[in-house]
């Protein structure tokens, strides 16, 4: 199998429902037995059976009978037609034949589920006919068949149902709804009822609301009932006016009077009464024939191959009977009264063949004229008026069509007259062929021979009937002759152009078997391997990532150590530095420190100096704080009555102005 294929299967049997979790090589490398555990464990799923059935445990009969018997259901059909070999290969469980049939059932589980349980009630039970003669088992059958049929026509609605796409669940909720807006409408109505029992004059309201809803409800069937009076009105307006225009024809087409309008009627009506009496009542029959086989076809149950070559070997035995009978009639035919009969019936059939083509032909112009007429009130309600030139041309045009109708209905009448005389020579024949009947009849009771003539009639029909079936089967097998001949010949063409195709096919073939043992035996070497290679492969990971963080470890604590051993330099270069400056006698860093050092302590004994300085004068300080706000106080004051003192020094002379001194 193609490794596509297999893929395929893998992938289906490892998603929901199955939940396998095979891989590739896992499944390929199944054993028989597990292979065919795997195939029932399907086929019981689809079957609905949710308790699987192990394989080991059950008899080798027992499991062929069962999945062959699913597979009857499913109509599985097996690729090659050696049915020994095929029951043989799947009760071993060969992977050629079990890996088609899990890809065949793989890819039509929902449909294969439906099949399997339409299969649990409409397969049949075969009863032999010994055992049907006991009346209690044909009933029982009966009953059985009748179930059977029952089933079917509910399985068939319950589907319909399924697909009008309503579902219960929906069906419920508008139910729960609806009862819900009911109580909400009845409280409603109560509600409104306690309010209008107080109102007064209550029941004199309420009678007059019934009266209202009375002459609403009357208004509204008088209204449909003008509606449909006006629909009947427009009716008998345009049977009227159709009326009218026939007799304004028959007026204008009238050439002998009276007699001549008479004649056409008893026509028209001759072939209105067998159009009522012969045409439809057959069409109607046929119609309802065919709806009812078509019933019944849905009715059956489905049919198995068995059923169908018991159909045919029962059309082989109803042919061969024909064909006995058709020879017997053949050996007896030979009086010339039955030749004679036998020409009239052929005149009789022959006419009434011309007469349903008429009839047909009738009915299509009927169709024909319905239509146009629809097709002209139409265009008559939204046509707009034509113009001159136009009117001219449909004029024109009406002129040729009046003249083809003049044409056709001159062809029309004297194919009407010629029916007339045909049907009053179907009539004479009729006539003729019932005396002739009633004298055979009687001519057959003398001679002892009753019922001779009709049985002549059905085996010539049975006769009739055979020959085109005969011809018609001529006709196939020359058919099949040449098509067998052409085939024959194709096969024998691409019979040697496959021939070199074939030998390389066989030693392709032969070239595969050993290189499949080789690749067999390359694949169990390579799977040992791959095991061994995994197995060292974990150990040596392990011991790699044991190394690489022992590495980084290691790598850290050496820029650790590499900082520090930096920062040991640079503070011995500043040592030597020092006591290279400290022989020479150079500003050396201790120096500077040293000097920073004894500025720090200077700046500290000034302050510390200061503080006690400040501690010391801290009272005499807040004193002289408080004189100088009180001075600036004073000064305000001064500021702000000098000026009323000026004036008063202006207006009194005696008064001397000196000037203000602050003495400290």
């Amino acid at each position: 199998m193609d490794s596509v294929e297999a893929r395929a299967i893998v992938d289906a049997l490892n998603k929901p429902p199955f939940n396998k979790e095979f891989t590739l090589i896992g499944f390929d490398a199944q054993a028989p037995l597990q292979l065919l555990q795997v195939l029932s464990d399907v086929i019981e799923h689809i079957n609905g059976n949710e308790k699987p059935i192990q394989v080991r445990q059950e008899e080798p009969e027992d499991t062929l009978s069962r999945l062959l018997g699913a597979l009857r259901v499913f109509r599985y059909t097996p690729p090659t037609d050696d049915q020994k070999g095929f029951r043989a290969a799947l009760i071993a469980a060969e992977k050629e034949t079990i890996y088609p049939i899990l890809q065949w059932v793989l890819e039509r589980t929902e449909a294969l589920t439906l099949r399997a349980y339409l299969g649990k009630y409409l397969v049949r039970i075969e009863v032999p006919a010994e055992f049907l003669q006991d009346p209690e088992v044909a009933e029982t059958n009966t009953k059985y068949i009748g179930l059977i049929q029952e089933f079917t026509e509910v399985h068939q609605d319950v589907e319909k149902r399924r697909k009008s796409g309503f579902s219960s669940k929906d069906i419920k909720e508008d139910m729960i709804a609806m009862d819900q807006e009911k109580e909400q409408i009845l409280k409603r109505i109560d509600r409104i009822k306690h309010k209008c029992e107080r109102f007064p004059q209550y029941e004199d309201m309420l009678g007059a609301a019934r009266l209202l809803r009375k002459e609403l409800d009357r208004e509204d069937q008088l209204r449909d009932a003008a509606v449909e009076q006006q629909k009947q009105a427009d009716a008998a307006e345009a049977r009227y006016t159709k009326a009218r225009e026939r007799l304004r024809e028959a007026q204008a087409t009238t050439i002998s009077g009276a007699d001549e309008l008479m004649i056409r009627t008893e026509e028209e009506h001759s072939m209105l009464k067998y159009m009522a009496r012969d045409k439809l009542p057959a069409a109607v029959a046929e119609r309802q024939s065919h709806v009812g086989k078509l019933e019944g076809v849905l009715a059956q149950p489905m049919i198995g191959r068995e059923d169908i070559d018991a159909l045919h070997r029962r059309i082989d035995e109803l042919t061969a009977e024909t064909n006995k009978l058709i020879e017997q009639r053949m050996v007896n035919n030979d009086s010339g009264s039955d030749r004679q009969m036998a020409l009239y019936k052929q005149q009789a059939s022959i006419i009434a063949r011309k007469k349903e083509d008429a009839a047909d032909r009738l009915m299509e112009s009927q169709e024909r004229l319905q239509v146009l007429e629809a097709e002209l009130a139409e265009r008559r309600k939204g046509e707009p008026r034509m113009s001159k030139e136009e009117f001219l041309k449909y004029a024109d045009t009406l002129r040729t069509v009046a003249k083809e109708y003049k044409t056709k209905k001159a062809i029309l009448g004297n194919a009407r007259s010629e029916a007339v005389v045909v049907e009053g020579t179907v009539k004479v024949l009729e006539a003729k062929a019932a005396a002739m009947d009633d004298a055979l009849k009687k001519l057959e009771a003398e001679k002892g021979v009753s019922g001779y003539h009709e049985t002549q009639k059905t085996l010539e029909a049975v006769s009739m009937a055979a020959n085109s079936v005969n011809a018609r089967k001529e006709e196939n097998l020359q058919d099949m002759a040449t098509m067998a001949a052409e085939l024959n010949a194709s096969i024998d063409k691409r019979r040697h152009e496959l021939a070199p195709i074939v030998k390389k096919l066989r030693a392709a073939r032969i070239e595969k078997s050993s290189l499949e043992g080789n690749y067999n035996e390359k694949k169990a070497a390579y799977e040992k391997l791959a095991k061994e290679l995994e197995t060292s492969r974990s150990a040596l990971e392990k011991e790699v990532r044991a190394y690489r963080e022992e590495v980084s470890a290691y790598e850290s604590r050496y820029h650790h150590l590499n900082a520090l051993v930096t920062s040991v330099q640079a503070q011995n270069e500043r040592i030597q530095e020092e006591k290279k400056a400290y022989r020479t006698q150079k500003p050396s860093f201790r120096d500077a420190c040293q000097e920073k050092i004894d500025e720090a302590e200077r700046l500290g004994k000034h302050m510390r100096e200061k503080q006690t300085q400040i501690e010391a004068n801290h009272e005499s300080s807040l004193r002289q704080c408080q004189l100088w706000r009180e001075l600036c106080d004073l000064m305000a004051c001064k500021l702000a009555v000098a000026p009323e003192n000026a004036s008063k020094s202006n207006d009194d002379p005696n008064v001397s102005v000196t000037e203000n001194r602050l003495v400290l």
